[in-house]
């Protein structure tokens, strides 16, 4: 299992906000929602505390984009390949005099460290990590890592996660059970469908790993999809010296797609008979067409799989922008009326 997740420090400040109105709430005697006992400030604390939530739960999608956009800031950063080498190098002989002994304290080794990554040009987009030794020989060990200005983006999932479970949490204190009006019911009903899917999203992210780990046999997903992209570039450029109409009938096997054994075995003997002066290249060609198929299907599989632990973001996602939309006309309302 995936257990990190629940490790993160933002579980915690997510709690204390959560218990700290319910309990804010039962011990002043009010009703969740409008209500005979209801409380305005207690409406407009959750409310602004339900919002202020959303908005750090979508700050989480904004930095996941920008990462894959590629608009981290340290991107802006052009930095030479020798300037990395030369700051590698320069780690390199750092842990040296730490395994030697002449470096002991963290806050020593992270100052020259520094001074490094600085003298190489290196320090906007990569700093350095001191840890605690694997053995007992090594006390300290030193290495670079990239800068992250913004935060990594797996601990803005923590994040988003935690947030997003206690704005469900906190919308259902703000708008009680069942709303009055028509309005407040789908803008509740919304937050339930994200808040359940959300949990629903936690367990598999923390259970789809060793589910797919399970079904992995030779080769990992990332494994099998870079061995497939090989294997179809090898295909591409083995087909490439034939004539086109040779070509042509290669590309009937389509990579191993649609065709089955024995119809694959038609048209390679059919190449065979049309060049047999060529037949080891063509035996060969058929070899890796056949392994490209196998590797696909595997591929495939393993899709499949993670694909399976990723459905509910088909709910998930839709559900979730409709419901920002329907809280900022919310929001606007309440403020302007």
């Amino acid at each position: 299992m995936n257990t990190t997740l629940f490790r993160s420090r933002h579980s915690l400040i997510a709690s204390i906000i959560v218990v700290g109105l319910f309990v804010g709430a039962q011990m002043g005697g009010i009703s969740f929602g409008r209500g005979p006992y209801s409380d305005r400030t207690f409406i407009l604390l959750s409310g602004w505390t339900a919002l202020v939530m959303l908005v750090v739960v979508a700050a989480y999608v904004l930095r996941k984009y920008a990462h894959r956009g590629g608009y981290s800031p340290e991107r802006a950063f052009k930095v030479d390949h020798a300037s990395i080498e030369k700051a590698e190098n320069g780690i390199h002989r750092l842990q040296q005099r730490i395994d030697s002994g002449a470096l002991k304290t963290p806050a020593l080794i992270g100052s020259e460290a520094r001074k490094i990554l600085k003298n190489a040009g290196v320090q906007r987009v990569n700093r350095a990590l001191v840890e605690p030794g694997s053995g007992g020989e090594q006390a300290w060990t030193v290495r670079m890592v990239p800068t992250e200005p913004l935060g990594r983006v797996a601990r803005w999932m923590h994040v988003h996660v935690f947030y997003g479970t206690a704005f469900g949490a906190v919308l259902l204190m703000h708008s009680g059970f069942i709303p009055g009006s028509a309005f407040g019911q789908a803008l509740a009903g919304l937050g339930y469908i994200v808040f359940i899917t959300g949990l629903i999203g936690i367990f598999l992210w923390a259970r789809g790993p060793r589910w797919l780990t399970a079904r992995e046999h030779d080769l990992s997903i990332e494994e099998a999809s870079a061995l497939h992209a090989s294997l179809g570039r090898k295909r591409a450029e083995a087909i490439s010296v034939f004539s086109p109409q040779v070509a042509a009938r290669f590309d009937q096997l389509g990579g191993g797609l649609g065709v089955s054994a024995s119809q694959q075995q038609v048209i390679i003997d059919g190449i065979h008979d049309q060049l047999p002066d060529r037949r080891v290249d063509i035996q060969d060609l058929g070899a890796l067409i056949t392994q490209e198929m196998l590797v696909r299907r595997e591929l495939r599989a393993l899709q499949r799989v993670r694909a399976s632990f990723m459905a509910w973001r088909i709910i998930h996602i839709p559900a979730a922008l409709l419901l920002t939309g329907m809280v900022a006309v919310h929001v606007v309302s309440i403020w302007k009326f």
